[in-house]
């Protein structure tokens, strides 16, 4: 992907109003803060994309503090160096099946403060077919896609919706150890530039307690705060209004409705790896 792809893309009046209250984001000097996210990563000899509108995704996630920012493109690159089998060749074309079984999907339309739904259901993983990197690519992919596309979403944030349906011990043996679990908590936490506004997982199983507790002392106090346990009469409550129920009850019945990553997007800039 072209650096020029990255471009910075005018908000709606509406959200700029919401970018400014939220995230500090004034258009008087949005370009000041963008020039000095690339003065400090220059400073210190990263080699990355420092077109305008990639540096706006990490100052956006990170509301505009120079020095956060700072921090989440560097755990951007390092977690692309450290996972090589995350991100080698990352395209949609490579994952396909996730998308295909409704593994890992985003819902037609945003709840009501703007924020894209995206979908994961392990439970319709065959951990015999495919490995668990893939899950992690999928959902990668589905992020990247709105940050590019729908330059909203980095003011917005997303919400995960974790539907454990079907979880059993065969997927958990390859969810429970380490090098799983430590992905996991990296991929929550700063290495996208995105915000997660909020996690609501129901329908776990009684293994997911164990699963969960190995994660838990891993996550940042904010990201434990936004994690939800729901069952299916709050979640109607949640999500009826928006008339998503129906497909978060049966996703696999709602597949035309289910938003994909476009088979041409890759996420990642011509540069893909950080030095020092």
């Amino acid at each position: 992907m072209m650096s020029g792809d990255f471009a910075v893309l005018e908000l709606p009046e509406e959200l700029k109003e919401k970018a400014s209250t939220e995230l500090n984001e004034w258009e008087h000097r949005r370009d000041e803060a963008i020039a000095q996210l690339r003065t400090l990563i220059q400073t210190e000899n990263l080699q990355g994309c420092l077109s305008d509108g990639f540096l706006l995704r990490f100052l956006r996630a990170r509301k505009f503090d120079l020095n956060n920012a700072l921090h989440s493109y560097r755990l951007y690159y390092e977690t692309r160096t450290l996972y090589p089998d995350i991100f080698s060749n990352l395209r949609p074309s490579c994952v396909q099946h996730v998308f295909t079984e409704c593994v890992v999907a985003r819902l037609p339309s945003p709840n009501d403060a703007g924020c894209p739904l995206l979908y994961f259901q392990p439970g319709r993983w065959d951990p015999d077919c495919w490995p668990s990197t893939d899950l992690f690519r999928a959902n990668i992919l589905m992020v990247e896609e709105l940050l590019l596309r729908c330059p909203a979403t980095q003011v917005h944030g997303v919400i995960i919706l974790v539907d454990l349906t079907d979880l059993a011990w065969r997927h958990g043996v390859h969810m429970i150890g380490p090098s799983f679990i430590r992905r996991t908590a990296r991929f929550l936490q700063g290495c996208t530039p995105v915000r997660v506004k909020a996690i609501h997982i129901y329908n776990e199983p009684l293994l997911f307690s164990r699963l969960f507790s190995t994660l838990r002392p891993l996550l940042k106090e904010k990201i434990r705060k936004r994690n939800y346990m729901r069952n299916l009469m709050e979640l109607d409550e949640y999500f009826t209004k928006m008339n998503h129920f129906p497909i978060i009850r049966r996703p696999s019945a709602n597949v035309s409705r289910i938003v994909r990553p476009s088979p041409n997007v890759c996420q990642l800039p011509q540069s893909s790896s950080i030095q020092k």
